[in-house]
C-alpha cells in the first residue's frame, strides 16, 4: 500500500475499491442493498478525484451489460444510473475552481513519440517504475500489451457465458487504463520523472 499525504490519492479510494470489488464477488449486483452501497461508494470515490475512473468505468460496464451481454429491457434503470451520476458530476463540478498546476492542458499532445513513452512510463509503475530506468516504457508496453490479452479474453467469457469474474478483470483493467490516460493528458508535457509519482500507484495497479 502506497500512503501518500492526501489520503483521497491513497488509503481512501484503495477502501472505496476493495468493498466494491468484494460486493461485486460474491452478489454480483444480483441484491437491493449491495447494489445501493456500491453506489453510494462509487459516489464518494468520485469526490475523491482519482475515484472518478471508477464511475466511468462503472457506468461503461452497466451499458456494455445491459444493451449488449443481457440485450434485456432494463433500459429505465440504466437511464437511472445515468441521471444518478450525472447529477453527482455536476455536484462536483459545480463552482469548480479549476487551477492549472502545470500547463499541459493547453498542449496535452506537443509530441506523440512523448506522449507514447509517457502513457508506457506511467504504465510501468506497478512493475517498479522510475527503478526501472530506460527500461520503463519498454516494460509498461509489455504490461499494457497483457492488459489487452487478458482485456479481450474477459470480454469473451463475460459475453458468452456472463461470468461475473470476467465482469470484475474488465473493471479493474479499464479503470486502471483511463487512469493511465488520464494522467498522460495531463502531464505528459513535463519529463518523465512526472510520470513516476508515488499517488499514481493505486490505480494503475487495479489491472
Amino acid at each position: 500500500i502506497t500512503i501518500t499525504p492526501n489520503i483521497s490519492h491513497s488509503i481512501l479510494p484503495l477502501f472505496f475499491c476493495s468493498v466494491i470489488f468484494l460486493i461485486l464477488t460474491f452478489d454480483k449486483l444480483q441484491s437491493t442493498i449491495p447494489n445501493l452501497i456500491i453506489f453510494i461508494l462509487l459516489i464518494l470515490s468520485l469526490f475523491t478525484g482519482f475515484g472518478f475512473v471508477l464511475v466511468i468505468t462503472f457506468v461503461l460496464l452497466e451499458s456494455f451489460k445491459t444493451l449488449i451481454v443481457d440485450k434485456n429491457n432494463k433500459l429505465f434503470f440504466l437511464l437511472m444510473k445515468y441521471i444518478i451520476f450525472g447529477l453527482a458530476i455536476f455536484i462536483f463540478f459545480y463552482d469548480y475552481s479549476f487551477s492549472k498546476a502545470e500547463g499541459c492542458a493547453a498542449q496535452p499532445i506537443s509530441s506523440l513519440k512523448h506522449f507514447l513513452i509517457y502513457f508506457l512510463s506511467v504504465a510501468s509503475i506497478p512493475l517498479g517504475g522510475s527503478s526501472l530506468g530506460n527500461f520503463a516504457s519498454f516494460i509498461g508496453f509489455i504490461l499494457v500489451s497483457f492488459y489487452f490479452a487478458i482485456f479481450s479474453k474477459a470480454i469473451y467469457f463475460y459475453y458468452h457465458e456472463k461470468s461475473y469474474i470476467s465482469y470484475i478483470v474488465i473493471f479493474l483493467i479499464i479503470s486502471s487504463l483511463i487512469f493511465i490516460s488520464s494522467v498522460t493528458l495531463g502531464r505528459s508535457c513535463l519529463d518523465l520523472e512526472s510520470a513516476f509519482t508515488s499517488r499514481y500507484y493505486l490505480f494503475t495497479s487495479l489491472g
